[in-house]
């Protein structure tokens, strides 16, 4: 699907706005390229569905705390 930029433009947002952890808005337009909406929302709206409409399903949330405990454990 070529979405491997996405981490080169969140490692250049995170490095930009000196964050660990943030959120990005990007949207991949039709032919190809990735524009950045939001490069850094912080704090991170860690809401969860159905409490918030706009919340995160909860597996996403799960597979996130996976990584940042992988991560972590490095």
């Amino acid at each position: 699907m070529g979405l491997d930029a996405l981490w080169e433009i969140a490692q250049a947002a995170a490095r930009i706005a000196q964050l660990q952890l943030l959120s990005s808005e990007i949207a991949r337009v039709q032919d190809g390229r990735f524009i950045v909406v939001d490069y850094a929302n912080d704090p991170v709206d860690l809401r969860f569905q159905p409490h918030a409409r706009e919340g995160m399903p909860p597996e996403v949330a799960g597979g996130i705390a996976e990584a940042i405990a992988r991560f972590l454990r490095q």
